[in-house]
């Protein structure tokens, strides 16, 4: 029935923890907003780090932080809401995602599972260990308490990919991670 699930609904929007919640994911949203446009450096650091111009465009669905979560959807659509894990994961995790966006051409066009599990490590080695780096401070990779917030696999994957992409970094072997990416992926 119509009427009824626009009435449930109704009562949904009208509530006060609707509306608490609503107001927290404004404030975050504006949050977000703020650090993407205050780390125009960072973003210039992590495009250097990948060697990607990161001129392309996407749109961000903010969730509330507490949701917990953050993905690629397609399409050029991230959606995100995350707590703060650590000192500037916000702008890591969207500079995550991002790549994702300007990755999506080598991940259609890939053909295994283990395949997309290595792109998705390249991803997460380039911003969730190396920018976390150069922004916090050289600190490790694999950082106790939050690796184990990921996917066990991201995280094999990622340590198995550990020695190129430490070569990538250190001598500058590639010209983009993309190039990286095919060439590990063909072996």
């Amino acid at each position: 029935d119509k009427e009824m699930v626009l009435k449930i609904f109704e009562e949904i929007f009208e509530s006060e923890v609707f509306r608490k919640a609503y107001s927290e994911t404004v404030t975050y949203k504006e949050r977000l907003e703020k650090i993407w446009l205050d780390n125009a450096g960072h973003i210039k650091e992590y495009e250097n780090i990948i060697k990607l111009n990161v001129d392309a465009q996407a749109t961000v669905l903010v969730l509330h932080q507490e949701i917990d979560t953050g993905s690629y959807i397609g399409n050029s659509v991230i959606e995100w809401g995350n707590p703060d894990l650590y000192e500037n994961y916000q702008l890591v995790g969207l500079c995550h995602e991002f790549l994702h966006v300007l990755t999506e051409k080598q991940y259609n066009e890939t053909k295994t599972e283990e395949d997309r599990w290595l792109l998705h490590s390249l991803i997460y080695l380039s911003a969730d260990e190396e920018l976390r780096q150069v922004i916090n401070g050289r600190n490790g990779y694999f950082m106790s308490g939050v690796v184990e917030r990921y996917h066990s696999l991201l995280i094999g994957a990622a340590k198995e990919s550990f020695s190129a992409w430490k070569k990538y970094i250190d001598e500058q072997s590639y010209n983009n991670i993309v190039d990286l990416y095919e060439s590990m992926r063909k072996g």
